[in-house]
């Protein structure tokens, strides 16, 4: 049996939060009626800045892009348990949009004086986002679980670079001898 500390480390915890807190956004947000809200704002914001494609949603069209979209993060989330390398960026990507999400909520509410659909679940939404921000900051340089490299060993990171254990060995057998090779020198 694991240890808690083993079970909990990671960012694929704060995946899935995240994951599900942008799920329970968009129920609040389809619930309240946001796109009565949305539609009319695209409107006026076309009129000063015609140059900005900002798109018109009906609820069936609107409602469907985001459960897919939510569909395909939690698919994603057996990568993100597992700390995979590609995913990283994709994370910092998802973590940031959902946190400027929710503030945007909040000022929006503030501004129009009166809670705007999304309000309630946006401090659920800044709060996994930050986890995840912070989950990810702790993990950077850890060695992805299960994941194989290209010798079919395991890949670990070395100045922020997902690297196989050939090069991990090489990386290893320099910094013995006192030369501190670049990660990206010895990328293939």
């Amino acid at each position: 049996m694991r240890r808690k500390s083993e079970r909990f480390c990671g960012w694929g915890m704060p995946w899935l939060v995240l994951c599900l807190a942008f799920g329970v956004h968009v129920a609040d947000e389809a619930v309240n009626d946001f796109l009565s809200f949305y539609n009319p704002a695209v409107e006026a914001i076309r009129q000063h800045a015609p140059w900005l494609p900002l798109p018109t949603f009906t609820f069936a069209v609107w409602l469907s892009l985001l459960v897919g979209s939510i569909t395909v993060l939690l698919v994603l989330s057996v990568f993100a348990y597992r700390g995979s390398c590609w995913l990283r960026p994709l994370a910092y990507l998802f973590s940031g949009v959902m946190l400027l999400n929710g503030f945007q909520h909040i000022v929006a509410s503030g501004y129009v004086g009166r809670p705007i659909a999304g309000f309630y679940s946006s401090p659920l939404l800044v709060g996994a986002s930050l986890w995840m921000f912070v989950s990810l900051w702790r993990t950077r340089g850890v060695a992805p679980r299960g994941s194989r490299g290209a010798s079919g060993e395991g890949s670990t990171l070395i100045e922020g670079r997902c690297l196989t254990s050939a090069f991990r060995r090489r990386w290893a057998r320099r910094s013995r001898s006192g030369h501190k090779p670049s990660a990206l020198a010895h990328r293939t």
